[in-house]
């Protein structure tokens, strides 16, 4: 039985749906004026490749920019709408695009969980874009986080040394990004409403990793302080196609660390700790360990020794598992997926085992100490 505010929600969404079609179907008789017809191209934009499987758009987005090419793929014009110049989180939201020639267009989207004004006021790694103008290719359109110095860890022996580009997270998240483009083109007639849909797929992750020890007498000492934590990649720039082109390496690193006590775990001298660690990240690809991919290292800075070295794409794309159903591919469960949670388990400067959880099942799978 469908309860009352459900009911009272697919009433107004009836009579609005209602309303449009009047309006539709008087503008589509003959006469002399069109005054209070709808014209131009109304886009909806819908964020659902997520492992939810829902439409996120109006909880998660908070500003977004619609970029709009010619069917030749040059740049026409733009609008940027976000929560305090528009109705962006309201049911039924749609930007409306006026003053477009008729003819077939391409439509590109960028869209962000803050308006660029608080983006722009708040610490945090930022994504930047290219500033286009009018007659650009959409080649041209790139999206790329600001690289700072370039950094390398001072730990001994060939696999031990990390180096790269580091970007600043500024002890703060990283601001997300989201990126649609639409394959189809779409056709303005004119005096005529176009509709579209454009899709987008969310770019920025978020990593929880903790750090318990099974030895009793470490687990009391145990401190995140004591660990040096990166995710070194090649994936700070964006084509206008989502795509990674970056060849540099990059630094990622944790820009929230802490230490919690486990009054459950009974220890001697005290309670167990575990250390925490919170790091974001831009797109996640799935390479083979020849091609470069996403590495995932840990470091006791006490006492110099290289505790994990970890293939991240690979151990993270098993979370797949816990959707065996949808038969996702491992690209196709990373963009979906964008927090990850990852519990090692040491043995003194050794992991054991890490347990990979998903965040909305009970699924928890155990990744031996092997090599990833």
């Amino acid at each position: 039985m469908m309860k009352p505010k459900h009911i009272l929600r697919t009433m107004k969404l009836s009579a609005m749906a209602l309303f449009a079609l009047a309006m539709m179907s008087s503008c589509n008789l003959m006469h002399d004026s069109r005054k209070g017809c709808p014209e131009g191209l109304f886009i909806n934009f819908v964020y659902d490749y997520n492992i939810h499987r829902a439409d996120l758009f109006r909880d998660h987005v908070g500003e977004v920019t619609a970029y709009i090419f010619d069917a030749e793929g040059y740049f026409v014009t733009s609008q940027t709408e976000n929560k305090s110049t528009s109705q962006l989180s309201a049911y039924g939201y749609q930007m409306h695009i006026d003053g477009l020639q008729p003819g077939d267009y391409q439509i590109l989207t960028l869209a962000h969980q803050r308006s660029s004004e608080e983006i722009a006021l708040t610490p945090g790694a930022k994504y930047m874009r290219t500033e286009l103008q009018k007659g650009d290719s959409l080649s041209k359109l790139y999206t790329s986080l600001p690289r700072g110095e370039w950094m390398q860890t001072q730990y001994e022996g060939p696999k031990a040394q990390v180096s790269g580009y580091r970007i600043d997270h500024q002890s703060a998240p990283m601001d997300t990004l989201w990126h649609g483009l639409n394959t189809q083109p779409v056709t303005i007639v004119f005096e005529q409403p176009t509709y579209a849909q454009a899709s987008l797929v969310r770019n920025t992750n978020s990593l929880h990793i903790s750090l318990r020890q099974i030895i009793d007498e470490h687990a009391v000492q145990a401190n995140i302080a004591d660990y040096d934590i990166y995710i070194t990649d090649r994936n700070d720039s964006l084509d206008y196609a989502n795509n990674v082109v970056s060849t540099d390496r990059i630094v990622y690193t944790p820009y929230i660390t802490w230490d919690t006590e486990d009054m459950t775990r009974s220890v001697e001298n005290g309670a167990a700790r575990t250390g925490h660690a919170q790091i974001e990240f831009n797109r996640l690809m799935h390479r083979a360990m020849n091609d470069n991919p996403a590495m995932l290292y840990i470091y006791n800075n006490q006492t110099g020794i290289l505790v994990a070295q970890v293939h991240l794409s690979d151990l993270l794309q098993q979370g797949r598992g816990a959707f065996d159903y949808y038969q996702y591919t491992p690209q196709q469960y990373l963009d979906r997926e964008y927090s990850y949670n990852l519990a090692f388990y040491l043995v003194g400067d050794r992991w054991e085992y890490v347990n990979l959880s998903v965040s909305i099942l009970p699924w928890v799978k155990r990744i031996q100490n092997v090599d990833l």
